[in-house]
């Protein structure tokens, strides 16, 4: 959950077929996410430096963001830009605001954000608002209101969602 690249361009990191066992508890987001630091105000990581996460699995049974206080948390990835394709979750994922059962949010306004063929069948829990069963929210800055959307394509959620507000599926 320290993915960082102000600056740089390029493939960050490819994280493809890890799976999250049964049993297994994580504080923050399941296997990535940026935050922000003194580089960037905004933005964890450049837009040009992209993340994949492909084939991933997190089993029933595993619990994401146990101490229930995270924003910007997913049983995937937290607050990132990136690609995630074929991957699957069943996992309770608890946060306050941008929770989501794949991905809690985009890190930044410009480049790529997608999230194609997951399915979530767990549970996602917030406190507070921006919870969806595929994606929490978009990027969480109102200073960019018109930055590129999360592109969500072939996607299934059984599982539940629920939140104060700005709640989907």
């Amino acid at each position: 959950n320290n993915f960082h690249g102000v600056g740089l361009s390029g493939s960050g990191i490819v994280i493809d077929h890890v799976t999250l066992k049964k049993g297994t508890q994580t504080l923050k987001s399941g296997l990535i996410g940026t935050e922000l630091n003194s580089e960037n105000a905004f933005a964890g990581a450049a837009a040009a430096f992209q993340a994949t996460i492909r084939n991933c699995t997190v089993e029933e049974g595993v619990i994401i963001g146990y101490a229930k206080d995270q924003s910007m948390i997913g049983s995937i990835a937290g607050r990132l830009h990136c690609v995630i394709e074929n991957c699957k979750s069943d996992a309770t994922v608890y946060g306050v605001d941008y929770v989501g059962g794949i991905l809690g949010c985009r890190d930044n306004a410009l480049g790529t954000c997608s999230v194609s063929s997951s399915s979530f069948g767990g549970s996602v829990i917030a406190s507070g608002t921006h919870a969806g069963g595929i994606v929490g929210g978009g990027y969480t800055n109102q200073t960019a209101p018109n930055g590129i959307k999360v592109t969500v394509n072939n996607n299934k959620v059984t599982g539940s969602v629920t939140g104060k507000d700005k709640v989907g599926g």
